[in-house]
């Protein structure tokens, strides 16, 4: 079963100075996954209540490390 949060949209990211979300981290995973987005793109960290680098962010810093493993 997934994890709740998983489905929630509340991420948003910023590219180019532009704001876009909220999204899910499935979708924000997609977005990476498809070049519409990069690791070096920021996502709001609400812990913080700031922009973080994406492969910054704890929720995907695990990804990120799995995808250096690929290449």
């Amino acid at each position: 079963m997934q994890n709740r949060s998983n489905l929630q949209k509340n991420l948003y990211l910023s590219k180019n100075g532009s704001h876009i979300g909220p999204f899910t981290k499935e979708e924000v995973l997609q977005k990476i996954q498809s070049k519409e987005n990069s690791w070096l793109d920021y996502v709001y960290d609400e812990a913080k209540q700031d922009w973080i680098l994406l492969m910054e962010h704890p929720q995907f810093t695990e990804s990120f490390n799995l995808s250096l493993s690929l290449h």
